[in-house]
């Protein structure tokens, strides 16, 4: 509930993910290195890239409207009403793209009395947070809901100027603004409508690169330093290691800018035997990256710009009622989706080789010069692979490692489903539904390598596919009493198919198809002791194939693309548990505890993951822990101090097991103690999150062996800070 996110301290979305078992909810800092793009995992599935070429494995909405991005999918807080975590796949009812689960965002309805609340909140860093909501009967049976939150931070990390070591910038600050406007018009008995508007505006700069580690004998970064940082006399080396966490010596652009619009109208009819439910939705999104990755103050590792702009149109109709006596409960529909999605890219991985080599006066071999150019005709033909150096020398080409590439990506989704439960006896019900998917995709594509003007995807590079998909649903339900259930299901759930939008080689520009997931799963669901005890227990087995994985091909020139493709075939097997007690009056214990064991069971040739491969994001355990007492204060009001403790094993934060990557297990400790009057008008809270200052990864560059770097970004540090709340 809202209220229960108030409590945890929960400022966004990604705060759930500290206290649902097997869910993990992090920022996709490793591709964005913003606050803003979500990368969700539920039960191992989901994904980390932002890339518009791609889909989510799990799916995000708000209101029952899909965020088709994660760009925007760390959704604010405001004036929420509940979160529901569906876990598994949720194909029947909710469609393409939570072949993992769903989170739908439930946002408070306008209602017929004037009321609000405001909240300002004052933290380390500057830290100043407001939110309000504001309740208003417009007139007879029309109501409206206005909430708005504005953020501001001064960063928790900081640029270094390498030669003074003195503050030159902040990172990690935070600057947003983000409101909801509500509308809600009964217009008879029988129809209600709902019109809604949101904006959403970040103005920060990245979080903060750490580097962890740097490998001046590495392959690519032995060759920069060799021909570009050795001679200019600034080679890329450790001394560019900081002693912060949260600092580096970078100074190139570091941008994370996002304008998120949406409006929505919701229409349901009571039409006698049966209902009716519309849902009409335009959302447009524009967001705006750069960043400096090699937390130097030379040019290594980074991008100039990544430019999304994005905007999705959607229209969902349901006809739904009660038969047999209200021992049927059915429901059937269908949903129409649209989006268009442009993606500008300018990236660059130790610029500079390229031209060295072409300025070069002799050919170069693995073990240093072989002898003079010999003439143009001669280095036009060189074998490849093969020596390198030399003007026009064609295995230069693959060292060019500055990409200008755009992205632009047309879906267009139809799906008809239908969803039933029906109960044979006071006891016993049985649930069933199916959906079938229709997808139409168009990719156009242009890429190129900068320095040498290799053309890896001419202009007008189009690729198109299409695919179908039966998603069905079954369970049984049996009640032995009112506070006892016992359950089984089967779903089937998928992930759209895609295109590999970075491609290095022309061999790279390929299209993928969609990945599929059976999960099975059985559990109990119970209350004790007149509900003084819920204790929920669900144990899951998810049969995986198609899997979308990174492979490795050998390209017609003897170099090696890296893409995307269905390259294998997964299990997952788990138990979740979930507990809250209150054991005495005033006193709430919760507790959550996941397990999962996920391995890759086949794995086609050349793909990069193995046997071995442990899927990110994905620990092994799990746990979460709160407890809260409310003490009275005589004719004062009321006093609660709350403790909530989330731990996790260790995992990985990419599918190649990058050693610079990996997380050991940890754990997150926040704390909260807070004052209410009687009335429950006003309230003072203190808290404090992190509090053992534990430095967790949460994404990065695994490129150690390679480019000669691990870059990682972390979790926030320690905070406190102060809130005063009021509501009429």
């Amino acid at each position: 509930s809202g209220e229960d996110l108030t409590e945890r301290m929960a400022g966004n979305l990604q705060d759930v993910g500290n206290f649902v078992p097997n869910l993990d909810f992090s920022s996709a800092t490793q591709s964005s290195r913003s606050s803003f793009v979500s990368a969700v995992f539920i039960r191992g599935v989901g994904q980390t890239d932002f890339i518009v070429t791609t889909d989510p494995g799990v799916g995000i909405y708000v209101d029952g409207i899909y965020y088709g991005r994660t760009t925007g999918g760390v959704v604010d807080m405001l004036d929420i009403e509940r979160v529901e975590v569906l876990r598994g796949p949720q194909g029947t009812l909710f469609g393409k793209n939570t072949i993992g689960g769903a989170l739908n965002v439930v946002s408070a309805k306008p209602d017929d009395s004037l009321h609000g609340r405001a909240e300002l909140t004052y933290g380390e860093y500057d830290r100043i947070r407001f939110r309000g909501d504001l309740n208003i009967p417009i007139a007879d049976k029309l109501y409206g809901r206005v909430a708005v939150s504005t953020r501001h931070s001064d960063g928790y990390g900081k640029r270094v100027d390498f030669a003074t070591r003195e503050t030159t910038d902040a990172l990690g600050e935070d600057d947003s603004v983000s409101g909801r406007a509500r509308f809600r018009w009964l217009a008879t008995d029988r129809l209600e409508a709902n019109l809604a508007f949101d904006y959403t505006r970040v103005r920060e700069p990245q979080v903060p690169d750490d580097i962890k580690d740097i490998n001046p004998a590495a392959p690519l970064l032995g060759l920069w330093n060799g021909l570009v940082g050795g001679p200019a006399g600034t080679p890329y080396t450790p001394a560019f290691l900081t002693a912060s966490d949260y600092s580096n010596f970078a100074t190139g652009p570091s941008t994370a800018d996002l304008d998120l619009f949406g409006v929505s109208l919701t229409l349901d009819w009571q039409l006698g035997p049966f209902n009716v439910k519309s849902i009409t939705d335009y959302r447009d999104m524009e967001a705006l990256f750069s960043n400096d990755g090699d937390g130097s103050p030379l040019r290594i590792l980074g991008s100039d710009r990544v430019d999304l702009d994005q905007d999705q149109l959607s229209q969902e109709l349901h006809v739904f009622g009660t038969s047999f006596d209200d021992r049927l409960n059915w429901l059937a529909g269908v949903y129409y989706y649209e989006e268009s999605a442009f993606e500008i890219t300018n990236a660059y991985v130790l610029p500079g080789i390229f031209q060295a080599l072409e300025a070069a006066p002799f050919l170069l071999g693995p073990f240093g010069p072989i002898g003079p150019c010999p003439p143009a005709p001669v280095v036009a033909t060189l074998p490849s692979p093969g020596p390198l150096g030399c003007a026009g020398n064609p295995n230069n080409i693959p060292l060019d490692l500055d990409f200008h590439g755009t992205n632009d990506v047309e879906i267009t989704n139809y799906s008809i489903f239908g969803h039933g439960s029906f109960a044979f006896t006071d006891q016993w019900s049985v649930t069933g539904g199916i959906r079938y998917t229709y997808e139409e995709k168009t990719h156009d594509l242009f890429y190129m390598r900068v320095n040498s003007g290799f053309i890896i995807a001419p202009p007008g590079t189009r690729r198109e596919d299409s695919w179908g998909a039966v998603t069905p649903k079954a369970g049984l339900e049996f009640r032995p009493t009112e506070d006892l259930m016992l359950y089984f299901s089967a779903s089937r759930g998928f992930r759209s198919g895609g295109f590999n939008g970075r491609p290095f080689y022309p061999e790279a520009v390929v299209t993928f198809n969609p990945e599929y997931l059976w999960s099975y799963e059985g559990g109990i669901k119970s209350e004790w002791f007149e509900r003084r005890l819920i204790a929920n227990l669900a144990v899951f087995y998810n049969d995986y194939t198609d899997i979308q994985l990174t492979s490795n091909r050998a390209t017609a020139d003897g170099n090696v693309a890296i893409f995307t493709e269905n390259g294998g075939e997964a299990e997952m097997k788990g138990v979740e548990l979930e507990l809250h007690a209150r054991p005495v009056e005033r006193m709430d214990l919760m507790a959550g505890i996941g397990y999962i064991d996920a391995e890759l069971t086949a794995v086609n040739p050349g793909v990069t993951a193995t046997l071995d491969t442990v899927l990110p994001k994905t620990p092994k355990w799990d746990l979460n822990f709160s407890a809260q007492y409310r003490w009275p204060l005589a004719a004062f009001g009321n006093l609660t101090g709350r403790v909530d403790y989330a731990y996790r094993s260790e995992y990985y934060n990419d599918v190649a097991n990058n050693a610079g990557l990996v997380q050991d297990g940890f754990g997150l400790v926040n704390v909260r103690l807070a004052f209410e009057d009687h009335s429950e008008t006003w309230q003072i809270a203190v808290f404090g999150t992190n509090l053992s200052d534990e430095r967790y990864i949460t994404g990065g560059v695994g490129g150690l062996a390679a480019i000669g770097l691990d870059e990682v970004q972390y979790g926030r540090p320690r905070e406190w800070g102060v809130s005063l709340s009021y509501r009429f």
